[in-house]
């Protein structure tokens, strides 16, 4: 005798047999989505906060005297949202609300802790920018040729520099990318810096400190060593070098 079973118990075993079980990988990529989206509103939210409070310092804490004062890049909508963290901004408005605010755009969009092992978005300007930028503030909208993301930085001011000439080939062949750290200011021996002199003319070098000069690592036996003198001064230490393949 063939025991009866209920429509709804029937059609219960019908769907576990068809609906296959979640394999491993299947779990592994819910799982690092899941954990995408909780780093991605962490980080939406934690730029919110720094821009809520770099407003309020540079106009106080009422929004709406604020709007009177300015001219916002966005509507007001579109910057409320930002501050409140209901919506994400980029690296462009990064640069233009940090200018209205009076803090950089690298404290706005990545903190003042780099060290988050996500990747952080950098700026990437000129050599002859470089040169500018050691007796301003911070980068303009209008300087950044593109960004790129970079992780595992120390905690520092990051800024991306396209190098030119040949000075430095064996480590950074021209039109390849150096990320710099404007904090890092220290001279080490035979570590790698970018100097800049009054002029607001940059240069690329190897520092040697017996005697303190600035070396070229180039391939090309034209290249010499230049003396430091109290007209150049340390624009930040090269940590990362990015070429084309």
């Amino acid at each position: 005798m063939i025991a009866s079973r209920s429509c709804a118990s029937l059609y219960t075993a019908y769907k576990s047999a068809a609906t296959p079980l979640p394999t491993p990988r299947t779990k592994y990529l819910i799982h690092n989505r899941r954990m995408k989206n909780v780093i991605d509103e962490r980080t939406r939210l934690e730029r919110a906060r720094r821009l809520k409070e770099a407003r309020i310092k540079a106009y106080g804490d009422n929004l709406s005297e604020m709007y009177r004062q300015v001219r916002l890049p966005v509507t007001q909508s579109a910057y409320t949202h930002h501050e409140s963290g209901r919506r994400a901004y980029d690296y462009d408005l990064a640069l233009a609300y940090a200018d209205l605010f009076g803090v950089t755009a690298e404290h706005l969009y990545n903190g003042p802790d780099a060290t988050n092992g996500h990747g952080i978005q950098i700026p990437v300007v000129s050599m002859v920018t470089a040169g500018m930028l050691q007796f301003r503030e911070g980068v303009e909208k209008k300087d950044v040729i593109r960004t790129i993301t970079l992780s595992g930085l120390p905690d520092g001011e990051w800024i991306g520099l396209i190098v030119d000439g040949d000075s430095m080939n064996r480590i950074a062949p021209p039109n390849s990318i150096i990320a710099v750290n404007r904090r890092d200011k220290t001279l080490l021996n035979d570590k790698f810096y970018v100097f800049v002199n009054s002029l607001s003319e940059s240069t690329f070098k190897k520092f040697r400190k017996s005697p303190p000069r600035m070396t070229p690592y180039s391939t090309n036996p034209d290249h010499m060593s230049i003396p430091m003198s109290d007209d150049m001064q340390v624009f930040g230490r090269v940590k990362v070098v990015i070429t084309e393949l």
